[in-house]
């Protein structure tokens, strides 16, 4: 989301910083160490960093860095970032969250969702670097979730929440990016589900190969049949 990040607007295209579900105000709070943006309440806020911090014991965080300062106690809620499907599609999520300032006596996590459905979780970034395996979504996956892939229709909700351990909250690192396609059906990506798209349907359809970074399994239920077949055919001559 770094190329949509908005120290000024919320919502910004598809993003949303929330807190307790609720849009917060973004209004920059003067030039200090964080270069404060979009500010809840009890200091719970996203922003950029502006330049090097001087006093908080830094752990992992640079310039431009997109951090959330978890909730504290007494917040009407959890801070969170969101993104809506804009229209019906596929997408696949990527990201990681890490401990950029955390004082001893403090420690926060994160949940992934779409919708109301926890796809990954961690109880605790205290100590992780950015480049640690265990930062990243695809290391803290619940059982039988994944991120790739996923459909979604219109006004679905992706959902990074934070949420403190202790007390109180402080800077955790975010990196998150939602790949959409509001067309699956179009295997060639020319715009239009046309003949092409259904002679490569056709052969996912009989067991052979896909083409790449495309699936005709639709309803993603782990197989190419008859549902999919239709669902094809409800795309067929449509425009992207």
């Amino acid at each position: 989301m770094s190329a949509e990040f908005s120290r000024n607007n919320n919502p910004t295209g598809p993003w949303a910083y929330r807190i307790a579900g609720s849009p917060i105000n973004c209004t920059i709070h003067g030039g200090d160490l964080w270069g404060w943006g979009c500010i809840g309440s009890f200091d719970a806020s996203i922003t950029t960093i502006v330049r090097p911090p001087e006093v908080i014991p830094v752990h992992d965080a640079v310039k431009d860095d997109i951090l959330i300062h978890v909730a504290s106690d007494g917040s009407p809620g959890p801070m969170s970032i969101t993104w809506t499907a804009p229209k019906d599609g596929t997408i696949s999520i990527s990201g990681l969250a890490w401990d950029a300032a955390f004082y001893p006596d403090r420690d926060a996590g994160w949940a992934l969702l779409l919708n109301d459905v926890t796809l990954a979780t961690r109880a605790s970034v205290v100590g992780l670097y950015r480049t640690d395996a265990a930062a990243s979504f695809a290391s803290n996956l619940v059982p039988g979730a994944g991120l790739a892939d996923l459909a979604v229709v219109q006004g679905d909700v992706v959902t990074l929440t934070t949420f403190r351990v202790t007390s109180l909250g402080h800077f955790m690192g975010v990196k998150i990016a939602v790949a959409y396609d509001s067309c699956p059906a179009d295997f060639d990506g020319d715009g239009t589900v046309d003949f092409f798209d259904y002679d490569a349907f056709v052969t996912c359809f009989e067991g052979g190969a896909c083409p790449p970074e495309t699936t005709a399994d639709f309803d993603h239920d782990g197989s190419v049949d008859f549902f999919d077949y239709d669902a094809f055919v409800a795309a067929f001559e449509s425009p992207c």
